[in-house]
C-alpha cells in the first residue's frame, strides 16, 4: 500500500485587501494549509503607511512581529491587526526547521489606508415667505 501526501505547504489568509480609514485599525486571520513537522514563524513586514499592532517575536534572535504555528496549532487562525496611516501592505515570510515551509513567501495583504473619512456639508437656506 502506497500512501501519498497530498498536503500542500502554504499560508491561508482571510483576505488579501483591507480597506481601513486613516488612523483606524483593521484585522485579518492567518493559518497554515498543512501540518508542519517543526514550528513555523510567519514574519510580518509592514510597508508604506501601515503599522502592525503586535508584539515582536523572539526566537533567540531579534525579530519583528510574527506569528508562531506548531504541529498542534497549525490550523487555528491567528489574528493580525493593522493600523493605517495611508496606503501600504503587509508581507509574510515563513521561517522554519521544516524544509517544506522554510523560505516560503505568503501573499501580501494590501491596505487602502485612505478614505473612510467623510465630510458632511449642510446648507441652511433661509425660508422667505410673503
Amino acid at each position: 500500500v502506497a500512501i501519498t501526501d497530498d498536503d500542500t505547504a502554504g499560508l491561508a489568509l482571510s483576505t488579501t485587501a483591507l480597506d481601513i480609514a486613516t488612523g483606524n485599525s483593521g484585522s485579518y486571520v492567518v493559518s497554515l494549509t498543512s501540518e508542519p513537522v517543526e514550528p513555523v514563524l510567519v514574519e510580518l513586514t509592514a510597508e508604506g503607511a501601515v503599522q502592525l499592532e503586535m508584539a515582536a517575536c523572539n526566537g533567540g534572535e531579534e525579530r519583528g512581529p510574527c506569528l508562531v504555528f506548531t504541529p498542534e496549532n497549525w490550523n487555528l487562525p491567528q489574528n493580525v491587526t493593522v493600523q493605517a496611516f495611508g496606503p501600504g501592505q503587509v508581507k509574510h515570510t515563513l521561517v522554519s526547521g521544516d524544509d517544506i515551509y522554510d523560505g516560503l513567501f505568503g501573499r501580501s495583504v494590501s491596505v487602502n489606508g485612505g478614505g473612510g473619512t467623510t465630510l458632511d456639508i449642510f446648507l441652511f437656506l433661509p425660508v422667505i415667505s410673503r
